[in-house]
C-alpha cells in the first residue's frame, strides 16, 4: 500500500491530503513511483509518496470499501 500526495488544486480545504493506492513499480523515464488507483482504475505517476511497507494489499478489503458495506 501506498500514499500520494493530492495537489491543492484537486482537494479543497476539508479534503484528504493523501489517497490510498497499490504501488506497482517505478517509472522509467523519471524519478517517480507507479501507483494503482483501484476506483478509477488507472496508473498514476507520483514523486510524492510514502509506501506503507508492512501492509499489503487484499482483494477482499478492497471489494468491501468499494461496495459502501459497513459492518
Amino acid at each position: 500500500m501506498a500514499y500520494g500526495h493530492l495537489p491543492t488544486q484537486l482537494r479543497t480545504k476539508l479534503d484528504e491530503r493523501s489517497k490510498r493506492y497499490i504501488f506497482i513499480g517505478y517509472d522509467e523515464k523519471a524519478k517517480s513511483y507507479k501507483l494503482y488507483n483501484l476506483g478509477t482504475c488507472k496508473v498514476v505517476v507520483s514523486r510524492d509518496v510514502q509506501v506503507n511497507e508492512e501492509n499489503e494489499w487484499n482483494l477482499e478489503d478492497s471489494k468491501e470499501s468499494s461496495s459502501g458495506s459497513t459492518m
